[in-house]
């Protein structure tokens, strides 16, 4: 899983650091699992997360995911 983490963390983040909430290896890691396991609408990938957060804490790190407010 570490090798996952290792790839994104190549990806430049050129958001504006003032207005990130949440880091980019995590939302790509979250989003390739979603669509990994079917989902391809936004609405539907926020469940996802919800259902899976406790394996991605365990496997990856992650303490929180992208939702609306």
């Amino acid at each position: 899983m570490e090798e996952i983490r290792k790839k994104f963390s190549q990806i430049k983040d050129m958001r504006h650091a003032g207005y990130v909430e949440h880091n980019l290896v995590d939302v790509l890691i979250l989003v390739m699992g979603s669509v990994a396991s079917g989902m391809t609408e936004l609405a539907d990938m926020m469940v996802y997360f919800a259902s899976k957060i406790d394996f991605y804490r365990e496997h990856f790190g992650i303490e929180k995911y992208p939702s609306k407010p």
